[in-house]
C-alpha cells in the first residue's frame, strides 16, 4: 500500500486562531440588555481574539455579596461546628 503524504499545515493560520466555547453575540446582547456593556467595553473582543498580554487595567472596586439568609438560621450551631473542626 502506498503511503500518502501528510497534509501540509499553514502555521500562520494556526498560530493566531482562537477557539472559544462562548457565543459572542449572546455575550454582547446580555451585556447590552443588562446595561453594563459600557463597563466591559473589551470583553466580547477579548473573548473572540484573546486578552492582550501586559498589565491589566487596575481593579477599582470589589463586590462581596452578603450571606444567604439561610446562613443566619442557627449561627450558634455553625460556630460550634467550626470550633469542633479547628
Amino acid at each position: 500500500m502506498e503511503r500518502l503524504p501528510a497534509l501540509e499545515i499553514d502555521i500562520c493560520q494556526l498560530l493566531y486562531k482562537v477557539v472559544t466555547p462562548y457565543v459572542l453575540e449572546a455575550w454582547r446582547q446580555a451585556l447590552l440588555d443588562a446595561g453594563i456593556l459600557r463597563n466591559y467595553p473589551n470583553l466580547v473582543h477579548d473573548l473572540e481574539f484573546g486578552s492582550p498580554i501586559g498589565n491589566p487595567p487596575p481593579i477599582d472596586f470589589t463586590f462581596i455579596p452578603k450571606n444567604l439568609p439561610s446562613a443566619e438560621i442557627n449561627p450558634e450551631y455553625i460556630t460550634n461546628l467550626i470550633l469542633e473542626e479547628v
